[in-house]
């Protein structure tokens, strides 16, 4: 069991780098006021900004304006709290100036010595949004269906009642015509 330890130790900081820099999701090491101290290369595939774009910039600078709040008490709560907490979905800005939806986990590691900072997993999670949309959309257009096939239905249950009535009604009125 040590030795995946022991293995990774004698790789040394290179390995861990190319790890970081290579990985899909992004790392992002901000300090205790939301300054941007580190941002992996894999920010430019998500936001489209170069990761020297960003360092020394306040992070919340690049969120949407209608996740601010919750972001800041979120981010009230990891100083506080200094554990792992999951930051949950929000919206970040492209260079182009559209938002893009992100899964993102932080974990305050301001006590750590190696690390001094609040490390953020950001994951774009903007396709899965849009199928969500689109599912949401399609739902919403078979349930719109069922309710007029429904009152459509109960409409030919309504006439059939009339109908089959009217058909007593026409019975009565032969029987009485032939009694005549």
């Amino acid at each position: 069991s040590d030795l995946p330890q022991d293995h990774a130790e004698a790789r040394g900081e290179g390995y861990f780098r190319a790890l970081i820099e290579n990985a899909l999701d992004v790392i992002t090491i901000i300090d205790a006021e939301g300054v941007i101290q580190y941002e992996s290369p894999s920010i430019e595939r998500v936001t489209g900004f170069h990761p020297d774009d960003l360092v020394g910039q306040t992070v919340f600078d690049f969120f949407h304006p209608d996740d601010l709040s919750g972001l800041m008490r979120a981010f009230g709560e990891l100083l506080a709290a200094r554990e792992h907490i999951l930051l949950a979905e929000t919206r970040i800005k492209h260079r182009d100036g559209h938002f893009v939806h992100v899964e993102a986990t932080g974990n305050n590691l301001l006590d750590h010595p190696d690390v001094r900072g609040i490390v953020v997993s950001v994951r774009d999670v903007t396709e899965r949004k849009l199928a969500e949309e689109r599912l949401r959309e399609r739902t919403d257009e078979l349930e719109k269906l069922n309710r007029y096939m429904v009152g459509r239905e109960l409409r030919m249950i309504e006439l059939k009642k009339e109908i089959k009535e009217l058909n007593r009604q026409i019975s009565a009125l032969e029987a009485a015509a032939k009694m005549r």
